[in-house]
C-alpha cells in the first residue's frame, strides 16, 4: 500500500460508514442527544468515526458547514504532538522496514476535510440530502430536532 491507495481507503471508509450501518450511528447519535448527563463517546484513534458523529450532531443541531469542519479539523491539533512522535518513530526504524511507505502513516494519523466531504457527498448521493438521512435512517423528526435545537444550544 502507498500514500495514495491509504488516500482511497480513508475516502472510502467515510463513505461506507455513513451509510453501511446507520442503525449503529442512528443508536449512538441518539442515545447522546436523549441523554440528561455528559456523555463521552470515542473511537480507537478519536477522530474517524467519533469525527463523522461529532459532525452528524452538529449538522442534527443546524450548526453551519464552517463550524463543523473547523470543529472536524480540531482532531489534528490534537493528536498533533502524537501523530509527530509517531512518524518520527517509523522514518527512524524505517530500516527495518524499508518497504513501508510513510506515507501511508501519515494519511492515516489526519483528519482532512476531503474525509467529511466524502461522507456528506456519500449521505446525499444515496438519500438525496442531509435532512433526508436525519429524518428517515436516523428517525429523527424535525420537531424531535428542534427539541435537541433547545436542548443543546440555548
Amino acid at each position: 500500500m502507498n500514500g495514495s491507495d491509504a488516500d482511497k481507503r480513508m475516502l472510502d471508509f467515510y463513505k461506507e460508514y455513513v451509510t453501511e450501518n446507520p442503525e449503529i450511528i442512528k443508536k449512538i447519535i441518539t442515545e447522546i442527544l436523549d441523554s440528561d448527563l455528559p456523555v463521552l463517546y470515542h473511537c480507537t484513534a478519536g477522530k474517524d468515526r467519533t469525527g463523522i458523529t461529532t459532525a452528524l450532531l452538529l449538522t442534527i443541531l443546524k450548526f453551519d458547514k464552517q463550524t463543523i469542519y473547523n470543529e472536524y479539523l480540531l482532531s489534528n491539533n490534537y493528536r498533533e504532538k502524537l501523530v509527530q512522535k509517531r512518524l518520527k518513530q517509523a522514518n527512524n526504524l524505517h530500516f527495518l522496514y524499508p518497504k513501508m511507505d510513510l506515507k501511508v502513516l501519515e494519511k492515516l494519523s489526519w483528519v482532512e476535510t476531503a474525509y467529511l466531504d466524502a461522507a456528506f457527498n456519500e449521505i446525499n448521493k444515496k438519500y438525496g440530502s442531509i435532512d433526508i438521512y436525519i429524518q428517515q435512517v436516523l428517525g429523527i423528526s424535525e420537531d424531535k430536532r428542534q427539541q435537541y435545537i433547545q436542548k443543546f444550544t440555548y
